[in-house]
Formats: structure tokens, C-alpha cells, sequence
């Protein structure tokens, strides 16, 4: 077997290590699932019609490829703003000149978003369970394998 294979100060340091990594893992488990099923989406509480100023396309070397950029154009609390619209505007058929209707929060008048996006559901709760069920795997693995590990070191 691989534990009894390593030398005692070996078997010390990764016992402590998995012993570590396993209760920070436990953190981040309850601080994560006590978040899962509570909305994401945050209320817009402005509209207003912007003209797309600008669509290009970003070559980033990264593993998603080439992204999609929509500027817009449109005023807001009397103020004039150009800004990347979010939302999923990325995915429409819009072009430079089109108007399309935006939404964002009067605190933040400069983070536009679809009108599609603000009145959409929520992403849904499995994700979140799935994701918080993975990291308490992990958990249960660390704190597990850190037991035999400081137990062969005693020998």
C-alpha cells in the first residue's frame, strides 16, 4: 500500500496537508451551501432605448475562443454612456445602428443588460447542489485519507 510506503516525516507533512486541505474544504462547503437556491439575478430598476455603436468580435488565446463584443450607446439619469452590453447580447442577430431596448439599476447606470435577460428565470438550483456536492466529496476524501496517513506516522 502506498501509505505505508512512505517514510514517517513524509507521511506527517501529507497527513497534515490533507488534513488542512479537508477542513478548508468543509468551510467552503457550509459557506457554499448555505447560498445555493437564493436568486442570482438582480432587480433592474431603469429602461431605456440604446443604438448599438459597435460589434466586434475579441481573439483571445484562451480556451473559450473568440468573444463577442455589443456596444451601446443610450442616456441615462442625463448622462450619456457607451458601455458593453451584457446579458447575452452576444448571441443576437444586432448590428451597429439597431436600437434595442436595455435595463440597468440607477446605482449602476454604466452595466446595461438585454431586456431578454432581466425578464428570464433564474438559473436553476442543480448546478449549485452538484457543484456543493463535488466540493464535500472532496472533503470527505481529504479528512479521510489524512486519518490513515497521521496513523502510520505513529508506527
Amino acid at each position: 500500500m502506498l501509505i505505508s510506503a512512505l517514510s514517517r516525516p513524509a507521511a506527517v507533512v501529507l497527513g497534515l496537508l490533507c488534513l488542512f486541505s479537508g477542513g478548508v474544504l468543509a468551510l467552503v462547503t457550509a459557506v457554499t451551501a448555505a447560498d445555493v437556491g437564493k436568486e442570482q439575478r438582480v432587480d433592474f430598476d431603469r429602461r431605456t432605448d440604446a443604438v448599438v455603436s459597435e460589434r466586434r468580435t475579441q481573439h483571445g488565446g484562451g480556451p473559450n475562443g473568440p468573444v463577442t463584443v455589443v456596444l451601446v450607446e443610450y442616456t441615462a439619469g442625463g448622462k450619456p454612456h457607451t458601455a458593453r452590453l451584457s446579458g447575452g447580447a452576444e448571441r443576437t442577430g444586432l448590428r451597429a445602428g439597431d436600437v434595442v431596448e436595455v435595463v440597468y439599476r440607477a446605482d449602476r447606470p454604466d452595466r446595461p443588460y438585454t431586456r431578454e435577460y432581466a425578464e428570464s428565470e433564474p438559473p436553476g438550483v442543480v448546478g449549485q447542489i452538484v457543484g456543493v456536492g463535488i466540493v464535500a466529496l472532496a472533503c470527505v476524501l481529504f479528512l479521510g485519507l489524512s486519518i490513515p496517513l497521521l496513523l502510520s506516522a505513529r508506527r
